[in-house]
């Protein structure tokens, strides 16, 4: 009897690990504009009453940044959602070789196969993970003294150190080639197998063998 074909899709992302994604990045975009609306409100010719709509819309969104996302995973199929979120963290020598590869790419070597998540990607979501935190700690400061000043310093430092991060994420969703098709897994949680082993070839063998 012949073998039963192998399906040309693989199950990427689960239905709570997406809109835990798409509810986090949406409330933290609206954050990001609201507050460089705010910033840069002079230069806009944004008036007071304006700017008083922007403060509060920044302050919901605040809000729904610290418990939609959450609640989303909490209410949801949990234990898939917790070892993605976990999957950020994990590195073994295969991704310390990935990096070191993308750190000398002058040097033509293969990359090692990688897991769920490349080397690259956990960097990026650690990144965004640790400015996230800075930014909420400073910005809950800020709501209780809107004066002061090291907190207003620290919430501007991390908005312009998150900006390259989500430059870069952006870049690889939807410009550079050989990750745009990553987009798709994040939108529908499906991918191409055939891509997929090329990219991430432990998970995908990882999850061949269960």
């Amino acid at each position: 009897m012949n073998a039963p074909k192998q399906a040309t899709r693989i199950e990427r992302f689960c239905k709570t690990t997406r809109w835990f994604h798409w509810t986090f990045a949406l409330s933290f975009l609206g954050l990001a504009g609201t507050g460089a609306a705010l910033t840069l409100r002079e230069a806009f010719g944004i008036g007071p009453e304006a700017a008083d709509a922007l403060a509060e819309a920044h302050e919901v969104l605040a809000i729904v940044l610290l418990t939609a996302p959450w609640l989303v995973g909490a209410s949801g199929d949990t234990r898939r959602w917790l070892v993605d979120l976990a999957e950020i963290a994990r590195f073994d020598r295969l991704d310390l070789e990935w990096l070191r590869i993308k750190a000398t790419p002058w040097r033509s070597r293969d990359l090692p196969p990688q897991h769920k998540l490349n080397a690259g990607q956990k960097l990026n979501a650690l990144a965004i993970l640790a400015l996230s935190v800075v930014l909420t700690a400073s910005g809950v400061h800020l709501w209780r003294e809107p004066a002061a000043f090291v907190a207003l310093a620290l919430h501007l430092a991390a908005f312009v150190a998150w900006l390259p991060a989500f430059g870069v994420h952006l870049f690889m969703v939807f410009v550079y080639p050989p990750t745009r098709p990553a987009l798709r897994g994040m939108l529908r949680g499906s991918v191409s197998r055939e891509w997929a082993r090329q990219h991430h070839q432990s998970w995908v063998e990882s999850e061949e063998s269960r």
